[in-house]
């Protein structure tokens, strides 16, 4: 039985250069690891006394789109990553950046 499952050999992370109109977004070096998107949604109980036969009843709230960790391998020249041009730059600088998930399945998805 085939299931649709695809692997996810290949995902690429990256990373916004914060340009306007159009953001261009540069592929992170050497990512060997990526954990989540760790997606999560609130319930909200509206359970009451008129529930039917005194079951709790819930209703969706908030969403939430969690995090995505991951792990590299270190490339301090690399311009995605470096001191002077890339994460560690931005880290060091407090700089908010745009990231993208670019998911290689047969039809490709991208999470922005």
């Amino acid at each position: 039985m085939a299931s649709g499952a695809t692997s996810a050999f290949g995902t690429m992370l990256k990373i916004g250069d914060g340009g306007s109109p159009t953001e261009t977004f540069a592929t992170i070096a050497e990512v060997n690891n990526i954990d989540g998107p760790s997606m999560s949604m609130d319930t909200i109980d509206v359970t009451s006394h008129s529930s039917t036969e005194a079951w709790r009843e819930y209703i969706a709230g908030l969403l939430d789109a969690g995090e995505i960790t991951f792990e590299l391998n270190f490339l301090p020249a690399d311009p995605t990553q470096g001191v002077s041009t890339g994460l560690l730059r931005d880290f060091k600088n407090r700089t908010r950046r745009n990231f993208q998930l670019a998911i290689p399945a047969a039809a490709p998805v991208t999470w922005s």
